[in-house]
């Protein structure tokens, strides 16, 4: 059975400066690809939350969601906790 994806303010705060980038740089269409992407992503790792790349020091597992931004996460025993939308071109790589 597919677990609850709890959203922290930080993942929805990260997210929606994303969507503002898009809408800023690009248009509404790229816009619409980057949340229909987000909801996929979201309902694969709610599907098999252990089905990404585990941080082996701090726990948290990282979906790729296009080759731009990936989703920080964290599985929970009775959900999964959005932590993050991080741009892959940052460096260095997340680490809380």
């Amino acid at each position: 059975m597919p677990k609850t994806v709890k959203w922290t303010p930080m993942a929805d705060a990260s997210f929606d400066d994303n969507i503002e980038y898009l809408r800023r740089e690009w248009s509404a269409k790229e816009v619409s690809n980057f949340v229909k992407q987000t909801m996929e992503t979201i309902k694969i790792i709610s599907a098999f939350p252990a089905g990404f790349v585990q941080d082996e020091a701090f726990g948290f597992r990282k979906a790729k969601i296009n080759k731009i931004v990936s989703m920080i996460y964290l599985e929970k025993e009775n959900h999964i906790e959005l932590l993050y939308f991080w741009n892959n071109r940052k460096n260095p790589k997340p680490t809380f």
